[in-house]
């Protein structure tokens, strides 16, 4: 029996076209991909436990309803807290739902989080009274969230007691940090004022 001649070096041409046979060979192995699950809109009812702020429901846009939906629910707590943090002027209520590298804009100005903050925390004449959401649908990437959802804030002059109604669609971003849902940025997309 003759043994075969083992190349201690063999060119480099020839080990090119060996792994390009093999690199070939390997495709006839591959499975199909897999379809992937279909999106769902599923409209979720909330309990309206704060008087001030109206947030009946949402449209949650997920593959997974299981994973999604507890996630969800912790991004509806922090998104109600915050009108509620604006009517109470507090520092710490807005550092608890904001993230660090938080950024607000009306398409004007542009706030990061500690402008955003101290522009809030500030008194003024008219003060938020009522905020309701409408058309809110919630869509959820891992540990960022999208939002986009038209509100209705009714303001009071404390002064003179004149109402004032502000109409604003917004889209929202939500992510996690050290595993805590927090605003990271939001941005008005369209405003309307009615005195």
């Amino acid at each position: 029996m003759v043994q075969p001649e083992i190349m201690k070096n063999p060119p480099k041409s020839d080990i090119l076209l060996l792994l390009w046979l093999i690199t070939l060979s390997m495709g006839s192995f591959t499975t199909a991909a897999q379809p992937q699950a279909t999106f769902a809109a599923i409209t979720i009812g909330e309990a309206n436990t704060t008087p001030t702020v109206d947030l009946p429901q949402y449209v949650l846009v997920t593959r997974n309803e299981t994973t999604d939906k507890p996630e969800a629910a912790k991004i509806l707590a922090v998104k109600r807290r915050w009108p509620l943090a604006m009517q109470s002027l507090k520092k710490e209520e807005f550092e608890a739902i904001l993230s660090q590298d938080f950024t607000f804009t009306d398409g004007k100005t542009v706030f990061n989080r500690e402008a955003y903050i101290r522009d809030r925390t500030t008194s003024s004449d008219w003060k938020i009274v009522h905020v309701s959401y409408h058309n809110v649908t919630l869509q959820i990437f891992g540990d960022i969230a999208v939002m986009g959802y038209r509100n209705i804030i009714r303001n009071v002059h404390t002064g003179t007691n004149e109402t004032e109604i502000e109409r604003i669609s917004w889209t929202d971003v939500f992510r996690k940090e050290k595993g805590i849902w927090k605003i990271a940025a939001s941005q008005v997309t369209d405003f309307t004022l009615e005195k």
